[in-house]
């Protein structure tokens, strides 16, 4: 059976670690139900914080961290025409033909079309693609097939259509005998060839396709000629298997190089840089990383001042607990263990604070999606990840070391005479100087006020 866990530490071997903590785990259970009232109070204060600051992380790490939805995504590099994603047709042309670092180049860009079927015609997102585009990013359907190269590659214009997942539910209410039936797009009569998986909105953050079809429909779809359709077309690439993004980096300056040399009129100053396919597109990283920082030292600060005020719970709490301190003590605890239990309580205060705090984070970051109007064609993705889990987790457990410390070792170090008496409201625990230097300047000015009295009363009148 093992030992109690005030009592003195045992020989080694008789206990182990893991058992020593869940005694810890236990009896922090045990005491905070003692004292639900207290731990009520510290854990709303704490899910106030934490909550704040999942919140923002959760919005920072959409825009900036989650990487592109596709299969084994950190293979996949956007590429920038300098500081900016969009690049001409030709140059994008340029790039899918003569970079071998790459096992395959996507175009894309979106556009919006009147889409027909039946009697009813309503408009919609479309995104212009290469043919290889749910092939290079790993993207199966949900029903009938994706594009493939083939439709982009049709001499004549490519009449295949796939349909988002959220837009076959949506308008077609999810007919299962969607595919090969004719719409109209823009009057031109497209094909249904399949349905996206569920939950897939393309690569480019923000954006919500409702319909997808391949780049050589462009002409016929919207009346444009693509080599002179400008500076539109966002490109990314998956990395060739053993290909680093450095090596992929110095082929692509290679081929600017040559780019500038073959055209220095229309290529003055271009240059091409690789980015990973996540978040934002690179032109907007500085100032979105700018105002998440700000926004994080914001609720930071909100998080300190919640630890403050339960440091100061448990500082309180602290008298009221001296005399069973001091007699596991008294009787051989260490020092280290007991200010390990009462960590302990700290933590496990602040993991249920970070869990109701994952819960307000999940209903704040609904209402700001709610903030993008239903007709835009955008959508933020503020759905939590295993990266939002592990930061709420881990700043949970930072949090219960925060304010838990200062008080565990206060607690720790009680005068054991007085506090085994337990006299006094707040006996046992070695005064502070501040506090001591407080109560003699304190004692010895009504020891003046006094004095004074008796002066006066005794003077004749």
């Amino acid at each position: 059976m093992n030992p109690p866990f005030w009592m003195p530490d045992t020989e080694p071997g008789i206990a182990t670690p893991m058992d020593a903590l869940l005694q810890d785990l236990r009896y922090a259970v045990r005491t905070l139900r003692r004292s639900a009232g207290f731990a009520t109070v510290a854990i709303l204060s704490l899910a106030l914080g934490i909550g704040a600051n999942t919140t923002i992380f959760t919005v920072a790490n959409a825009f900036l961290l989650r990487p592109v939805d596709a299969a084994d995504p950190q293979r996949v590099v956007r590429l920038y025409h300098t500081h900016h994603s969009p690049f001409s047709y030709d140059d994008y042309r340029y790039f899918r033909e003569q970079a071998r670092v790459f096992s395959g180049v996507i175009g894309e860009r979106l556009a919006q079309v009147g889409v027909r079927s039946g009697d009813r015609t309503e408009r919609a997102t479309a995104e212009l693609v290469s043919g290889d585009f749910f092939t290079i990013l790993g993207v199966g359907a949900a029903r009938g097939r994706t594009l493939i190269a083939d439709d982009d590659r049709a001499p004549a214009p490519s009449t295949a259509v796939v349909l988002s997942h959220h837009y076959w539910t949506r308008r077609f209410g999810a007919d299962p005998s969607i595919v090969g039936r004719t719409i109209a797009l823009n009057d031109r009569p497209f094909t249904v060839v399949g349905v996206a998986r569920e939950g897939f909105l393309g690569s480019i953050f923000a954006w919500t396709p409702d319909v997808w079809v391949t780049l050589a429909a462009a002409p016929e779809l919207l009346g444009v000629d693509l080599h002179t359709w400008g500076g539109s077309i966002y490109v990314t690439a998956r990395l060739a298997p053993g290909v680093s993004v450095a090596q992929a980096q110095a082929a692509m300056s290679t081929l600017a190089a040559r780019l500038r040399q073959e055209n220095p009129e229309t290529h003055k100053n271009f240059s091409v840089r690789l980015d990973g396919a996540r978040g934002v597109g690179a032109e907007f990283r500085t100032p979105v990383t700018v105002a998440a920082a700000f926004l994080m030292t914001v609720v930071g600060l909100v998080l300190l001042l919640a630890c403050t005020n339960v440091a100061n719970l448990l500082l309180a709490r602290a008298t009221t607990r001296r005399r069973e301190i001091g007699i596991r003590l008294a009787i051989g605890a260490s020092r280290a263990r007991l200010v390990r239990q009462l960590l302990t309580e700290s933590v496990l205060l602040a993991l249920a604070g970070g869990a109701v705090g994952l819960l307000l984070a999940l209903g704040a970051t609904q209402l700001i999606a709610r903030f993008v109007p239903a007709d835009a064609p955008v959508v933020l993705d503020l759905r939590p990840d295993l990266r939002v889990l592990g930061f709420t987790a881990l700043l949970a457990v930072l949090t219960g070391v925060v304010f838990g410390l200062a008080p565990a070792l206060r607690a720790s170090r009680p005068d054991l005479v007085p506090a085994l008496k337990d006299t006094g409201s707040a006996a046992g625990y070695r005064k502070s100087r501040l506090r001591e230097w407080a109560r003699r300047l304190a004692g010895d000015a009504l020891h003046t006020a006094a004095h004074r009295r008796l002066t006066l009363s005794s003077q004749p009148r």
